[in-house]
């Protein structure tokens, strides 16, 4: 099953241990982007083995390999739905690496131009950015004049 999953990623894994296969998807040659489905999927797979693993065990029934692979590229598409909501994803396994490689997110860009306030005030321009937890966030902020001139600024990272 584990060939399944990574022969359409293109991921070679003949003869090597869980923790080689791990890392080879890890490793997998993708879009900067598309890297935490790449490393998610390892996880989704061991969970839906241990849940099948565990209903033998302690139910007396077992998760068939079909419905396996169907639970791992469901919680694939609703991993890839919930972070790229506008994404077009079929949800089929055959399709989602590729799908993923297509993706583009869509970038607008407008011109700001800084106004100067009415004569004899000062304006406090802000600014801020968040990449999400625990991703670098950052604000700044600027007090200037009618005249353009600089009362004090300051930019902050963290």
């Amino acid at each position: 099953m584990r060939s399944y999953f990574s022969s359409f990623a293109g991921i070679n894994i003949a003869g090597l241990s869980l923790r080689e296969v791990i890392m080879q998807w890890w490793r997998g040659k993708c879009r900067s982007d598309s890297k935490p489905y790449y490393r998610a999927l390892p996880s989704i797979i061991i969970w839906e083995l241990w849940k099948r693993r565990n209903g033998i065990k302690y139910e007396g029934k077992g998760i068939s390999i079909p419905r396996i692979i169907h639970n791992v590229s469901r919680n694939m598409y609703m991993l890839i739905k919930l972070r790229r909501p506008s994404m077009q994803c079929s949800g089929r396994w055959e399709n989602i690496f590729q799908e993923l490689e297509e993706y583009s997110t869509r970038v607008n860009i407008e011109l700001v131009r800084w106004e100067c306030p009415h004569k004899g005030w000062v304006k406090y321009n802000t600014d801020g950015d968040y990449r999400g937890n625990p991703r670098f966030s950052s604000y700044a902020f600027c007090l200037r004049d009618d005249k353009g001139g600089y009362y004090t600024c300051r930019g902050i990272k963290y």
